[in-house]
């Protein structure tokens, strides 16, 4: 299991304001909300009939210091049996929930998602592609849920430090949202707006939401000691390493980590794989999923990663590891650096910039892994493309191109796809 991450962390958090302007103990006060954007036009997504939600729900989004509020007020008659069931962090159980997810930049590149069940089990996942979702990021957002015969309610806080963000205009930041409710024992959800992960666009079609501009400053410094114990060989071995994370801004953070491991993290799934095609695992390693949504470039016939953090610290164990994340206007860029230790240690590095228009936006990633074991050298340029030119299109365009010089020679290849989705009616 994870190794009480937070629990272990020393945060030093500088928000704008003094006092919380909503108390999160799931129980709305109207004094509380009573500036906050109300939404009650929830329709049903699931199935996809975009007609009315079958139970009452309401929304409310306020932007304060401390973070964006989101409450949920989810109507639930006894005629409707209730789910009691308790869950455990980043649930996929099919249980009376809420969600709130959130395109902090509104550009339709990277979502964060939250999930709130009505016995207070949480979930957080980002999402990129326009509909995939990681669970491996954990994120620092608080939550209370609280019940009585007529319905569940639902608060929660997500800090203007969860995400790099972009400064606005005159004072406001226009974010994309999307809130939703699941009945447990029946499946449905009914969203505001009507979005659908099913659908191939997904972040683009979040509702516009404008708010004031705050700010947060956020220092964490997480470390960590993990042992291992042979009993037959009777040998041990322990590590100790740490994580930073600092956020000085909204406009740009770094992270940086001092000798992670596996170790630290929970075990991966057992997986046999009898194909030519490599298995693909997520990475659990706090430093590799904290805000990497900036580094996806993938190609979405296959979802094949530029950058493929499990192969760090595969050959050696990582000595450091820094990375990069920030906006310059309306456009994003991120660094990532990292060493492995040892003689057939390598080191990884990776440039992005991505810049958003109005219906696209097209990015581009430059990645070198120096191998000096085998006297290897590997560059490859990736240029990524989004283009939604209408409601029913979607076009995603990859180009790569790999440049290899082993023991003095050259290798140089070249790759491409195109991938559009259009939906028809009915």
């Amino acid at each position: 299991m994870t190794l009480f991450r937070f629990a272990c962390a020393l945060a030093l958090a500088a928000p704008c304001g003094l006092v919380h302007a909503v108390e999160i103990d799931g129980r709305i006060d109207p004094a509380e909300w009573q500036d906050a954007r109300h939404v009650t036009d929830f329709r049903k997504t699931q199935p996809l009939t975009g007609e009315p939600g079958s139970l009452p729900t309401e929304a409310w989004i306020l932007a304060t210091p401390d973070g964006l509020a989101i409450a949920f007020r989810a109507t639930h008659p006894a005629s409707v049996p209730r789910t009691r069931q308790k869950v455990q962090r980043d649930f996929d159980a099919q249980v009376d929930r809420v969600n709130a997810f959130i395109d902090f930049d509104g550009d339709g590149r990277t979502g964060y998602a939250f999930t709130v069940s009505s016995t207070g089990g949480i979930a957080d996942e980002i999402i990129t592609n326009e509909n995939q979702f990681s669970n491996d990021w954990d994120g620092q957002w608080r939550h209370a849920v609280s019940e009585d015969e007529q319905g569940w309610s639902v608060e929660l806080l997500i800090p203007w430090h969860t995400a790099p963000m972009r400064d606005g205009t005159d004072g406001q930041r226009t974010l994309k949202v999307f809130l939703a409710r699941v009945i447990g024992s029946t499946g449905e959800r009914m969203a505001w707006p009507q979005a659908s992960f099913e659908r191939p666009r997904f972040l683009s079609d979040f509702a516009s939401v404008t708010v004031p501009r705050y700010d947060q400053s956020l220092l964490a410094i997480t470390p960590y000691v993990s042992g291992l114990y042979d009993n037959v060989g009777g040998r041990s071995d322990f590590n100790a390493g740490g994580d930073l994370f600092w956020k000085p801004n909204g406009r740009f953070q770094l992270t940086a980590t001092l000798k992670p491991d596996f170790g630290q993290v929970e075990a991966d799934d057992l997986v046999v794989n009898f194909s030519a095609t490599e298995t693909f695992i997520s990475d659990k390693r706090p430093f590799f999923t904290e805000n990497q949504g900036i580094f996806e470039l993938t190609t979405p016939s296959d979802d094949s990663q530029q950058l493929y953090t499990r192969r760090v610290g595969s050959t050696g164990d990582i000595t450091a590891a820094v990375k990069l994340n920030g906006s310059l206007g309306k456009v994003n860029y991120g660094l990532f650096s990292a060493d492995e230790d040892g003689a057939t240690g390598r080191s990884y590095h990776a440039l992005r910039v991505v810049r958003d228009f109005e219906t696209q936006n097209v990015g581009a990633m430059l990645t070198r892994v120096d191998d000096p074991w085998r006297d290897r050298d590997a560059t490859v340029l990736g240029v990524d493309h989004n283009w939604r030119p209408t409601a029913r299109w979607n076009v995603r365009t990859r180009l790569l191109g790999s440049r290899i010089e082993q023991a003095g020679n050259e290798v140089d290849d070249v790759g491409a796809t195109v991938w559009a989705d259009y939906e028809m009616d009915h």
